[in-house]
């Protein structure tokens, strides 16, 4: 038989359990949600920071890591030369981790062939690997069509 004082601290200990991973899931939601509104202001490095914050809080949410990647690309698109590489590294490496974790994550697999189709070479570009992303999205039956505007060096992607 359970003492009244013994069955009232082991509901107390349940409650504050709870309590903590409510709070703990509410923080990092929040740390989420921050981190959209600050892509929202265009305050991309506060994005970044926000959510690297909440993947460490939750490393096998796809989400985090995708829009971890949103932001590292959007820094890059303003960040200088020498910055550049490393940003596009960080982006290319979250939509991947993204796409590992749920591979039915299509913003995943779209940030992936954007990626594959603006990056150089030398950085992981490639229109054969924007295509194989393509496929996995289409179930391995699509036809991606690679077209080149007259005088353009960009390569232009779409899904047929």
């Amino acid at each position: 038989m359970h003492h009244p004082e013994v069955l009232l601290v082991q509901r107390m200990f349940a409650l504050a359990f709870v309590s903590l991973v409510a709070v703990s899931a509410f923080a990092q939601n929040t740390l989420f949600e921050q981190g959209k509104l600050a892509m929202g202001r265009q305050d991309y490095d506060a994005a970044a920071d926000l959510f690297a914050k909440a993947v460490a809080q939750s490393p096998k949410n796809a989400d985090y890591h995708y829009w971890l990647g949103n932001a590292y690309g959007s820094l890059a698109e303003h960040a200088n030369i020498f910055k550049q590489a490393s940003l596009a590294s960080k982006t290319h490496g979250e939509y991947e981790t993204a796409v590992k974790l749920d591979p039915n994550n299509l913003d995943a697999r779209m940030g992936l062939i954007q990626y594959f189709m603006l990056a150089p070479g030398i950085m992981g570009g490639s229109e054969t690997k924007a295509i194989e992303q393509a496929n996995e999205i289409m179930g391995g039956t699509a036809s991606g069509a690679i077209a080149r505007s007259p005088g353009s060096t960009r390569s232009k992607f779409w899904i047929e």
